[in-house]
């Protein structure tokens, strides 16, 4: 069913709805009117996020919850490697990421959930690796370590700049670091 509002009943809602996510956090915002992230991002697209008393934390969870309900793209292609992002039960983003070449397909296994920890920054740690050989289809587990931090400075100014962050610029950060990743292991 389409709801056709005016202009004046939109302002009103954005207001109540920016005031229940500066009293209680995006996540009980959306319970308490019964609104998906596509309702709230509709409601609120161009609505400046100064307005919000927005920390990293209800951005990184606004972040996890486009991922994890699929909101946003998840898979991204940058030349011969794939990024697959997900989350755990526990409001992690999850990256899998696949390096095809002619011989195997290597896969890395880890987390990289942006702002966490009310940080301005990217962890990424990497603590499994699969080679799948594509002659012989073996596969060959390994534990590995590898970590970094990447400065992320929070410069959204609407919702849409930070949906637009996290379809665009999250998914380059982890392709860059891919090389580092790859180089070192």
């Amino acid at each position: 069913m389409k709801v056709i509002l005016s202009e004046s009943q939109i302002n009103r809602t954005q207001k109540m709805i920016i005031s229940s996510v500066n009293q209680i956090g995006v996540i009980k915002t959306m319970k308490k009117f019964n609104l998906n992230l596509t309702g709230i991002n509709k409601i609120l697209k161009d609505v400046d996020l100064e307005v919000f008393d927005l920390d990293v934390d209800k951005i990184s969870d606004i972040i996890i919850l486009l991922i994890r309900y699929k909101l946003t793209e998840v898979n991204f292609m940058f030349d011969n490697v794939e990024i697959v992002f997900g989350s755990d039960r526990n409001y992690y983003v999850t990256i899998e990421i696949n390096v095809f070449t002619d011989k195997e397909m290597i896969s890395y296994y880890g987390y990289a959930t942006p702002f966490l920890e009310g940080d301005e920054m990217l962890p990424i740690e990497i603590s499994d690796k699969y080679v799948h050989n594509n002659k012989t289809e073996d596969v060959k587990n390994y534990n590995i370590d590898f970590k970094s931090y990447i400065d992320t400075p929070m410069n959204f100014k609407t919702f849409q700049d930070l949906t637009t962050w996290v379809k665009e610029t999250y998914p380059q950060i982890i392709y860059e670091e891919t090389k580092n990743l790859t180089k070192n292991m």
